[in-house]
Parts: structure tokens; sequence; C-alpha cells
């Protein structure tokens, strides 16, 4: 747990996927990266990340609750560091600055490092009676080009849901000016739908506030100010009535496509897999999407299995048959499977089985987690016992399966012990069943970091192609073994 001097008691928050649909309509940002788990699930975090200025508002109704009569922020910085995701335990701490304007600064420390910071000062305040639509126009989350990230500019309307704001955060509702928080809101807004829009990560808010105009318009103006195509990062000068500041934010790396199957048709000159089947565990996307279309390509009929990617999953399909390959689809939870998507598979009679079903795969920089090892073993090593285990139970005869393995298990990398560790075992548990059963053979190859939505990172680093490193293994080894 990280501490800080002359703390407040944690105040403790836990976001659910309710409360960032709440924030998407109070805020008017529906950035999929917050409130779709499907299109969640291809960014470079795996899963919804809770909104920044979610955060914010939280932290100042928290610091709100002592105070009495109305307040103005003055001058409002805030860095987001790490994402909170949905069902992360968070803990906001408070340090009193006492000073002239009650400056305050908050901690939001989440798995016991920092994740945001803020700090936050007030003055006595006098309201005028301001008078702002509840809500406007809901905006088509925009995917920005290069030209917008460089020269980028205009305005959003404001908006403050004041009764919303009002059950949800009542002490910030009470105490600070609502012209206020709906221009910080509007930020989540303009980062998440407009500048930089689909791709977004918001970094950061430093703004100053001061006496607003009765006739000010109610709007938030933008502008780029800086824009470094290397870090893809932006900073943003804002002004509305009474504020100006900037804002920084990342345009993060887009969900990564594997090659279409007419080109991987052209690649594989083998029908090595000829009137055989594959069953792909995980081939909606990535490694499995990748083998699937060689395995196809090979040949092969192919049955495709997904968690929560129907859409990309008969996307896989279709480009499989429109080359005139041969692919189904079936939805299948190797942690949960019940017995009548079991019966599919097993039906299917497969000749080879790959299995590629993964979680996220997240970097654990503070030691050894048990939990995240026995997180990591469920998906490689139960479910892939179960898998097997229930196709020998189910006399669906000899098959072989490959597992794909990792190069991290020889060369360290620091954070990735827990998912090492597990393929490891997953490799053991092959040698096992190779051992033990009769029908089964298995292939297990240590892969190197491979250019999947699994790999992407905001520093945009070199890694391997899915179909080069498959290509040898599926038309080779995996046929051998």
């Amino acid at each position: 747990m990280v501490t800080h001097p002359s703390q407040s008691a944690a105040v403790t928050w836990q976001f659910s996927e309710q409360d960032q649909l709440w924030f998407a309509n109070f805020s008017g940002d529906f950035n999929p990266i917050h409130v779709d788990s499907v299109q969640a699930r291809r960014t470079l975090f795996g899963t919804q990340v809770v909104h920044g200025i979610h955060l914010v508002i939280g932290a100042l109704n928290s610091i709100c609750q002592n105070m009495t009569g109305l307040r103005k922020i003055v001058r409002l910085d805030t860095q987001f560091i790490a994402p909170v995701l949905i069902g992360d335990t968070v803990q906001l701490f408070v340090q009193d600055m006492s000073g002239d304007h009650e400056d305050q600064i908050s901690w939001i420390t989440n798995h016991g490092r920092n994740c945001a910071k803020m700090k936050v000062s007030f003055e006595q305040d006098t309201r005028q009676s301001i008078n702002l639509p509840i809500s406007v126009e809901k905006l088509v989350c925009h995917e920005a080009s290069e030209e917008d990230y460089l020269h980028g500019g205009g305005s959003l309307p404001l908006f403050l849901n004041g009764a919303e704001l009002s059950e949800k955060y009542p002490d910030l509702a009470r105490v600070v000016c609502p012209l206020q928080i709906a221009q910080i809101i509007a930020t989540s807004r303009l980062v998440g739908m407009q500048l930089p829009g689909l791709h977004s990560l918001y970094n950061g808010l430093s703004v100053e506030f001061s006496q607003s105009e009765p006739d000010a318009p109610s709007e938030l103006t933008y502008q780029t100010l800086r824009y470094l195509p290397r870090y893809k990062r932006l900073k943003l000068s804002l002004a509305s009535a009474g504020l100006t500041g900037t804002l920084e934010a990342s345009v993060r790396p887009t969900p990564i496509t594997q090659p279409k199957m007419a080109h991987i048709t052209n690649l594989v000159q083998s029908k090595a897999w000829k009137s055989k089947r594959a069953i792909v565990i995980g081939g909606s996307r990535g490694l499995g999407e990748a083998a699937a279309k060689i395995l196809a390509a090979a040949g092969a009929e192919v049955l495709i299995t997904y968690l929560a990617g129907e859409n990309d999953a008969n996307a896989v399909a279709e480009d499989i048959r429109s080359a005139g390959g041969c692919a189904e689809v079936l939805r299948y939870d190797v942690l949960k499977p019940n017995e009548p998507d079991f019966k599919k598979l097993a039906a299917f009679g497969p000749d080879l089985v790959c299995y590629f079903a993964t979680p996220k795969i997240l970097l654990n920089t503070s030691g050894f987690s048990e939990s995240k090892h026995d997180f990591y073993a469920q998906y490689f090593v139960t479910g892939m016992w179960n898998l097997v285990t229930g196709f020998l139970g189910a006399n669906t005869g000899p098959f072989r399966l490959f597992n794909p393995s990792t190069n991290y298990i020889d060369n360290v990398v620091p954070g990735a012990l827990e998912y090492a560790m597990a393929k490891a075992d997953s490799e053991v548990l092959c040698n096992y069943m190779a051992e033990e059963f009769n029908n089964v053979s298995c292939c297990s190859r240590r892969l190197p970091p491979i250019k999947t939505d699994q790999s992407v990172s905001l520093l945009h680093k070199e890694v391997g192609d899915a179909v080069s490193e498959l290509l040898p293994i599926l038309l080779g080894d995996a046929r051998s073994v």
C-alpha cells in the first residue's frame, strides 16, 4: 500500500459496469473502452477502463463532504498514471494542505500503486444563477486522423443533469459551482468522443478558474497545442467561461488485425490437412484467427470457438468461406463448459485441437502473486485438461493437440512471472497427457511475442508476425507429433 504523510482515512471504491453506464450518460463519453466489454477486450488493457474524470468527480465529492457553504474551484491539476479497471478496488487518500484556498491533494491507489493524483484549490463562492441544458445530442465516437491530431480544434456544448449529480454525488452538487462541474465532465467527452476520440487515453488535466461573464457561451473550446507522433501524445488548450488550461491525452494502439484469407492462401502451398478436421479454441482473433486461416488454407474443415467475440468469430469464418474454405463457429467457455456446447465440439470429431484460450495478460510488478498464477492456470492448465479428458471420455478418436507456449519461460520478462509459470505448467501437462493417454499426441512450442491484441503497447514495440510463426508449426511440427 502506498502511504503519504498527514493523509486522511481511505475511502474505498469499486466501480461496476452500471457505474460506467451512469457516467457515460452523465458525461456523454461513450467511448467503447469504457462501456463496451466486447470492444474493450481488444484494447491494450483487455477489459473496460473506468473513466478518469469519474475518479475526479468521486474524489471531489469526498473532499466536499466536510465543507460548508458554497465553493468555487480555483485550480485543478489531475494526472492519470495507470488504468482502473472494472471491478478493481480503489482507495482514495486525501491530504489536507490547509491554506488560504484550502488546498487538498488526493491519491487514488489501486493494488498498492498510484493510479491517479489530483490537487485542487477552493475559495468561497457566491453562486450565480446558471442555466445549463440537462443533455445534448449524443456524439458519434470520432476516429481521428493524424491531421486531426496535428491541427484539431473546435468546441463542445456544456450540459449538466443536476438531479443525477445530486443523487449520485450530493456533496459535490451542494458545494461546487455547477458550471465548473459541467466544464470538468466535458473534458471526458472531448477526449473520449472527439479528440483523440475512438482510440484515446486521458493522461491529465490542468485548469484554472476565474470569475465568468454572465453572458459567456456555455461551451468548451479546444485546440491542439502539440502532437508528438512518435509517442502518439497530444496537448490541447482549453477555454470556457471562467476557465483556461490544458489537457493531455494519448492515442492508444488500434486493435490488431490478422491477414485476410486470400493472402494466407497464397502463402500455403500444401494441402497437408485436406479432409481433416481442426478445432481452434479461441479462434476469433489473434493467434487463433491466424491458425484457423492457415489450417483452412491447408484443406482442413475448421471449427472456431469464441467466448465473447461472436461477431469477430463469424467474420473469421466468413473470410475463410469466401476463399473456398470450410469453417463453423461455436461459443465455448473453457472455464465453465456446458454440456450442449461440449457435445457439439465432441461431435465434430477433431483430428487436431489448437488450444489458444487465454485471458488478458497484464504484467504484475509487485512480486509473485499466487492468485494471478492460479488465474492463468485455470485457462492454460485446468481448461485444457478438462477439454482433452472430455474428448477422451466421449470417444472422439485419436487427435493431436497443439499447445502454444511462450519463450518467457526461457527469457525472463519483468512482471510476467505468473504467466510464464502457468505456461510452463501447461507444457508439463501436455507431456503427461502424451504419456498417459494413447489417443492424444501433443505439441508444445515456445513462441516469441507476436503481434496480437495481447502484445500491443503505447511504446509500439516490434514483435513477430502470427502467420510467419505458425506456418512451420501447423504445416510441420503439429502434423508430425
